[in-house]
């Protein structure tokens, strides 16, 4: 007996299988330098900074949730600084480890994480913009 396959059930070999596609879009602004730095974190009343490296594994993992806080939080100006490009800004922020995520009020420095627990990350965003608003 000959043995029947179904063809909705079976792929061809050299077909793509099918991912996910990324959430499409992002509102982070890489920093070009640290002129360009002190003027966006003065001119916004919210801004979160993502410092990181081309070479950091959890900075990689996480950037995709903060691609999303960023489309989710659009009162909130979200800022990446890549520390081999930009010494000067991580240098005055005193970065030494990564990723580390700075928070802004006003243009003063109010909180910082260190590491890439996306969910701390998210709680503390929503804890800056309670103290920013007065609620």
């Amino acid at each position: 007996m000959e043995e029947r396959v179904t063809p909705e059930l079976t792929a061809p070999e050299s077909s793509p299988r099918e991912v996910p596609s990324p959430q499409k879009g992002t509102r982070v602004k890489l920093v070009n330098s640290h002129t360009e730095f002190m003027r966006l974190i003065q001119q916004n009343s919210i801004a979160m900074v993502k410092f990181h490296a081309k070479w950091c594994g959890p900075c990689k993992s996480v950037a995709p949730e903060v691609d999303k806080m960023s489309l989710e939080n659009p009162d909130v100006t979200f800022l990446s600084v890549d520390v081999d490009l930009n010494t000067e800004t991580a240098d005055e922020c005193d970065i030494d480890m990564l990723p580390t995520f700075l928070f802004y009020i006003g243009g003063k420095r109010v909180e910082q994480i260190i590491g890439s627990a996306s969910q701390v990350i998210r709680e503390k965003l929503s804890s800056i913009k309670r103290i920013a608003t007065g609620f």
